[in-house]
């Protein structure tokens, strides 16, 4: 009887031992399963993310606004036919972006955008109250004889005069008037202290070769002009003026060679500019505008081209459309 009782527990034993092992392995392949049901889920559902976020990034998600401007990489290359140019912008935190460049750095005659730098010495130097007598060797330095020896003008009126229409009569009378090497090494030593390094001036107009600069020292020199909030730049902006002698009697209008101060699409935009022209020195054109957005403004230099108007044209609709403003 008690062998029977043991043989029936034993029996039992394996009966329960068998049922838990079966129970173990069943909660433990639905433990398994339920995990890795969310683990799928959740990998699609992350891949759906995933594959959201590729598709919409660029239309929907901003960059930072202090990313902006930043090109459309999609866009075609900027060609300009002129042998050097750059276009920079300068944020108002006197940030620089460069965004085009071509012989940046290459060594070039400037024409008259040297009278740049021969009004930043005036106005350092002269008493613009004060009159100036033009002479026979100013007279000589101007082919379109506009301003004729023995005729005197105040400085100030002289300096709008030089800068408008570019007149090498004026710019050469400023010069006798403080002395020739005295004049030049006070443009010399203002290039210096800027630091543009590879500028070298010989000639207060610029027809001269010996006259140097590139587009990039261009470009700083004129940020550093805008930086001093200088008269400088503010008179090349004026389409026309009214150039009265000493003796207070009119002597002629005024009118400014830059062409894209006439252009409709460009109202409101040009800060400053400067033409400049010779044999050797091509077309030249410096430009300040603008930028799209109140993000600053771009310096646009163009050396020896063949249509500085057209390309600075294209220049300036390169700038605005292949970079994102907003």
């Amino acid at each position: 009887m008690n062998l029977k009782r043991l043989i029936q527990g034993l029996f039992l034993s394996i009966v329960l031992i068998l049922v838990f092992s079966f129970f173990w392995r069943g909660m433990q392949w639905f433990s398994d399963g339920f995990e890795n049901f969310f683990q799928i889920k959740l990998s699609r559902d992350q891949s759906k993310f995933l594959a959201s976020l590729s598709d919409s990034a660029i239309t929907v998600v901003s960059p930072a606004p202090q990313e902006f401007p930043y090109r459309d990489q999609n866009a075609a290359d900027l060609y300009i036919e002129g042998e050097s140019a750059v276009s920079v912008l300068i944020d108002f935190s006197s940030d620089k972006k460069v965004f085009y460049a071509k012989n940046g750095e290459k060594k070039m005659p400037i024409a008259s955008l040297t009278k740049l730098m021969t009004a930043v010495v005036v106005l350092e130097n002269f008493d613009l109250e004060k009159s100036v007598l033009i002479s026979r060797a100013a007279e000589k330095q101007d082919a379109r004889g506009l301003l004729m020896s023995g005729e005197s003008f105040i400085a100030k009126d002289l300096l709008y005069d030089m800068l408008i229409e570019s007149n090498n009569s004026a710019a050469y009378a400023f010069f006798e008037s403080l002395g020739h090497d005295k004049f030049i090494k006070l443009m010399n030593f203002k290039a210096n202290e800027i630091g543009l390094k590879n500028t070298y001036f010989s000639s207060v107009t610029g027809l001269e070769l010996t006259n140097y600069s590139t587009a990039n020292d261009l470009a700083d020199f004129t940020n550093y002009i805008l930086n001093s909030d200088s008269l400088v730049l503010r008179i090349t902006s004026i389409p026309e003026f009214d150039l009265y002698n000493s003796k207070g009697i009119i002597h002629h209008k005024v009118s400014n060679l830059n062409d894209l101060l006439k252009d409709p699409d460009l109202t409101g935009r040009i800060i400053a500019g400067k033409t400049g022209q010779t044999k050797d020195a091509g077309e030249c054109l410096l430009l300040v505008l603008k930028a799209p957005g109140n993000k600053g403004y771009l310096i646009n230099v163009i050396l020896n081209s063949k249509d500085r108007f057209s390309e600075m044209k294209n220049m300036i609709n390169w700038d605005d459309n292949v970079y994102m403003w907003k």
